[in-house]
C-alpha cells in the first residue's frame, strides 16, 4: 500500500513537471503592444518624426529575429513618449557654447578646460554683482534716510531737486542690478551644464569629481537619456535627451531591448551598452546574440554556413 502511494505521488509530480515544461511560455512569441505618446514640442521634431523613430527602432529587433516583437496600438499598451526636462536643457546649453557630448577622456578634458574658464568668469561676475548690490543698498538707505529727514522738518525747493536726483540714481542702480542678474543667471546655467556633463563622463571613466561643485541648482548626479519602466502591470518608455534623429533611434532601440528583457551588454558598439554611444543604426553581433538567446531562437544552419564563408561568428 505504501509503495503504491509513493509510486502514485511520484507519477503525479512527474506529470506536473512535464506539463510545466510543455506549456512553458516561450519568450518573444507574443508581440508587446505599444502606443506612441506625446513628444514635447521643445524637441522641435517634425510631425510624425517621433513615431517614425519608434518604428525604426522596433524594426532593428524584429529584423534580427524574424519575429514580430512589438505591435503598435492606438492607445494603451506600453506608452512611448519624450519628456523635455533639465537633461535636454543641459545638452542644449552645451551646444550653445560650442560643445558636443562625445564619450571618453578627450571630451572630458575639453569640458574640464571649459569648466575652469566658465567658473572663473562666473566668479568675476558674482564679485561684480555683489559690489553693485552693496552700492545699491547704501544709496537706497541714504535716499530713505534723507526722505524721512525732509518729511520731519518740511520740504524745501532744494530738497525736491536733491531727492529726485537721488531717486533716479537708485533706480538706475536697480536697473543695472536686474541686468546683471540675467547675465549672472546665464553664467550659472553654463557652469551647471558643464558640471552635469563632467559628472556623466567621469562616472564612465572612473575619474574624481571632488573639485566640481554646482554654483546653482544641480541637475543631479544621475544622467539618464531614457528609461524603461514596468510597474503595476504597466510599461512605459520615456526619452529625455538626444541631439540627432539617429541618436534618438538608438536610444529608443536600447529601451525597447530592455522591454524585451535584455540587460546591458559590455560591448561599447552594442545598442544595449549602458551608455548611448553614437554609431550606425544597426544591432551589433552582441545585440543579435542577446536577443536570440532571450527569444530562444536556435541558430539556423544556413546562418552558420554563411558565417563560415564571411568570417563572421553571428549573422543578422
Amino acid at each position: 500500500m505504501t509503495k503504491s502511494i509513493v509510486t502514485w505521488t511520484f507519477t503525479v509530480i512527474l506529470l506536473i513537471v512535464a506539463g510545466l515544461f510543455v506549456y512553458r511560455r516561450v519568450p518573444c512569441t507574443t508581440a508587446i503592444p505599444y502606443s506612441v505618446g506625446t513628444a514635447d514640442a521643445r524637441f522641435r521634431l517634425a510631425e510624425g518624426e517621433f513615431a517614425r523613430a519608434v518604428e525604426t527602432a522596433e524594426a532593428l529587433w524584429e529584423d534580427a529575429t524574424g519575429r514580430r516583437l512589438f505591435r503598435r496600438v492606438a492607445t494603451g499598451g506600453m506608452v512611448v513618449g519624450a519628456v523635455f526636462d533639465q537633461r535636454q536643457e543641459t545638452r542644449e546649453k552645451l551646444e550653445e557654447i560650442g560643445l558636443r557630448l562625445d564619450q571618453g577622456k578627450e571630451a572630458y578634458d575639453a569640458l574640464h578646460a571649459r569648466y575652469q574658464e566658465k567658473r572663473a568668469a562666473y566668479e568675476r561676475l558674482q564679485s561684480a554683482y555683489e559690489g553693485l548690490e552693496a552700492r545699491y543698498e547704501r544709496e537706497r538707505a541714504d535716499y530713505d534716510a534723507d526722505l524721512q529727514s525732509v518729511r520731519a522738518r518740511g520740504v524745501g525747493e532744494e530738497d525736491i531737486a536733491r531727492l529726485e536726483a537721488k531717486r533716479q540714481g537708485v533706480n538706475r542702480l536697480a536697473d543695472s542690478l536686474n541686468t546683471q542678474q540675467g547675465i549672472l543667471r546665464n553664467a550659472v546655467d553654463e557652469v551647471n551644464a558643464l558640471v552635469g556633463m563632467l559628472r556623466r563622463i567621469a562616472a564612465q571613466e572612473n575619474l574624481s569629481l571632488d573639485e566640481y561643485e554646482d554654483v546653482g541648482e544641480s541637475i543631479g548626479e544621475e544622467y539618464e537619456a531614457g528609461t524603461y519602466e514596468r510597474a503595476w502591470g504597466k510599461q512605459s518608455i520615456t526619452v529625455f535627451a538626444f541631439s540627432e534623429q539617429e541618436e534618438l533611434i538608438r536610444l529608443l532601440a536600447h529601451e525597447m531591448g530592455h522591454a524585451l528583457g535584455i540587460g546591458h551588454i559590455p560591448d561599447p558598439s552594442a545598442v544595449m551598452y549602458r551608455l548611448n554611444q553614437s554609431g550606425p543604426l544597426a544591432l551589433s553581433p552582441a545585440d543579435v546574440a542577446a536577443v536570440r538567446e532571450r527569444c530562444e531562437i536556435v541558430p539556423r544552419v544556413w546562418d552558420g554556413v554563411k558565417a563560415l564563408f564571411s568570417g563572421n561568428q553571428t549573422s543578422q
